[in-house]
């Protein structure tokens, strides 16, 4: 396989996306959308420009999962169909590279479009906030967008398996890279498991988030202090919902809290559980 062929094909499918309208039409909805929600979520949270963005960081890796393999699928067919129309395709099949080399070329060049996309949709958005406001948490914004670019590709072999992979798989689990895992998206169908859920119950597996067990004295003021939970009403075995603040009392994420034994249990979101750690 030649790299040059394979670099002017890519190069060419390149440019055909960028001229694509429904993907031009995917990629402005995109920065729309990523916009939007990094000032909602700062809205009223107390904090300016990047600092306190990750509330909206599990939303905006939502969007990722939505808008971008819908923007791949459609340029994707399009591409196939455009060229087998316009009898292109014979003509580069004709052409001295093989079908390897123009399946690869094709497939690299629809990822760099892929990846100029999601950092355009980013990017915007993180200039916009640092204007608004202080540059404070430009890190974890920018760790944000290498995430989403990990997500794009569902069968990274990097995702981590979650313990119950095989229960999952062998009950029919449709499997979906998130926060760097596998993760069932859903088995029989959205509506079945809502009126399941809505008549019985339903469990969710959370070994992908981030599990925390804090002890010791001071842990309950400690944490106290950076919950708006009373933790000493919480009785034993007891969970409360609750959210972690930053220094200035904006939110920076939701979690899950439990007494626990002679500590406290929590389960923060996976997306964005180090920076919660940390």
């Amino acid at each position: 396989m030649r790299a040059a062929t394979v670099a002017a094909v890519a190069a060419k499918e390149t440019r055909d996306a960028f001229r694509n309208k429904w993907f031009l039409l995917y990629a402005a909805v995109f920065v729309v959308l990523a916009l939007g929600l990094s000032w909602l979520g700062l809205a009223g949270s107390g904090v300016g420009g990047m600092a306190g963005f990750g509330r909206t960081s599990a939303a905006l890796i939502d969007l990722v999962l939505l808008i971008v393999p819908l923007m791949g699928l459609t340029v994707g067919a399009l591409s196939i169909a455009g060229e087998r129309e316009r009898g292109t395709m014979a003509t580069l099949l004709s052409q001295p590279l093989t079908r390897l080399e123009l399946l690869v070329g094709k497939w690299c060049g629809l990822t760099i479009a892929l990846a100029i996309a999601v950092l355009v949709g980013f990017g915007l958005p993180g200039v916009i906030l640092a204007i608004a406001g202080s540059d404070e948490g430009a890190g974890s914004y920018l760790g944000l967008a290498a995430l989403s670019g990990t997500e794009m590709s569902e069968h990274d072999h990097s995702l981590r398996k979650l313990p119950l992979d095989g229960w999952h798989r062998a009950r029919g689990g449709r499997m979906v890279p998130f926060a760097g895992y596998e993760m069932p998206v859903q088995y029989e169908g959205i509506i079945a498991e809502h009126e399941w859920t809505r008549a019985r119950a339903s469990l969710f597996d959370v070994s992908h988030m981030g599990q925390l067990y804090v002890r010791g004295d001071g842990a309950e003021a400690a944490l106290e202090a950076l919950l708006p939970a009373d933790l000493a009403a919480l009785d034993l075995g007891a969970l409360r919902y609750s959210l972690l603040l930053d220094d200035a009392g904006g939110i920076v994420d939701d979690l899950i809290v439990a007494r626990w034994r002679s500590g406290f249990y929590l389960v923060v979101n996976g997306a964005t559980k180090h920076g919660d750690i940390a």
